[in-house]
């Protein structure tokens, strides 16, 4: 299992639940407000460490950067890691592989695509 932490500015979590939710400015402050709240307690009462604490976390990403779409590909992927801890380095057989980028590489160095 991995520990992943989607987060983003205040400002831009208040926006986003104005839009996705149809609702006024001031319900969405009071909205982030709340959720930031909530967030806090989970984090600090289920794993004993300040909320602002990334090294609890497998992942950190800032949605107001990287799309939803990707940051959700981005943790399908890291979930299928099975065996890999935080600090260990995966192999190349644990991490997708691009076969155009693996043969023009393979073919550029003049090696097999597949290595022991």
């Amino acid at each position: 299992m991995r520990h992943v932490r989607l987060h983003a500015p205040l400002d831009e979590r208040i926006e986003r639940a104005r839009v996705e939710q149809n609702i006024s400015p001031l319900e969405a402050v009071a909205l982030g407000k709340e959720k930031d709240k909530i967030r806090t307690s989970f984090i600090e009462s289920f794993y004993h460490v300040p909320w602002d604490a990334l090294h609890a976390f497998d992942i950190a990403i800032n949605t107001a950067i990287v799309p939803i779409e990707m940051a959700t590909g981005w943790v399908i992927e890291a979930s299928k890691l099975r065996g890999v801890k935080p600090g260990d380095k995966p192999t190349t057989k644990q991490i997708g592989i691009d076969p155009v980028m693996q043969q023009a590489v393979a073919a550029k160095l003049n090696c097999s695509t597949e290595h022991a």
